[in-house]
């Protein structure tokens, strides 16, 4: 670059792209690598789930700790 900078222009001092690609293909290739997040669908799926089976838990303990306390 042999044009002076001036106060709007951007200077790059770390860049994770390497020389001779493109910004495309280093997104496309770092969205190759990267790791899939779970849907929001899969997210709900497993709390419910979760609290299904903590309020399954609690009523058998409930139970068990009601029968006690009359016997």
């Amino acid at each position: 670059m042999t044009d002076r900078l001036d106060e709007r222009a951007f200077r790059y001092v770390h860049c994770d792209i390497p020389a001779g690609v493109t910004i495309a293909q280093w997104r496309a290739a770092r969205a190759k690598t990267r790791e899939r997040r779970p849907s929001i669908r899969q997210i709900a799926r497993r709390h419910i789930a979760a609290a299904i089976v903590y309020v399954r838990a609690r009523r058998l303990w409930a139970s068990h700790h009601r029968r006690a306390a009359r016997a």
